[in-house]
């Protein structure tokens, strides 16, 4: 994890967190942490945030992040999957709903 011995902590407080650079389904991917630039998983780890997408504002002195979902952000959910196997989905509908692009052979 980064330090924070050169964080700035001379601007105006509501700009101390900025969301840089975030994916299309919103995991964040980079951030600017009172001026030192981190990557969504390490703002993720630093907040102890269940998840890499989320939205951040500040309110009456205090920071209110709004997390979706739960884990890494680069994989299958395993609850989701589930749901989607109790409405029944084959394996290869779950797997290419998580994974966009995926050819899956037959051997």
């Amino acid at each position: 994890m980064k330090t924070f011995e050169k964080a700035d902590f001379d601007s105006p407080e509501e700009e101390w967190i900025e969301i840089k650079k975030r994916t299309d389904n919103g995991t964040v991917l980079e951030t600017i942490i009172c001026g030192i630039d981190l990557t969504g998983i390490e703002t993720r780890e630093l907040f102890a945030l269940r998840s890499p997408v989320f939205d951040v504002t500040y309110e009456d002195g205090e920071f209110i992040f709004t997390v979706s979902g739960y884990g890494h952000g680069v994989g299958m959910s395993q609850n989701g999957a589930n749901c989607m196997a109790k409405e029944g989905k084959t394996a290869e509908e779950i797997i290419k709903h998580y994974y966009k692009g995926v050819t899956i052979e037959h051997n």
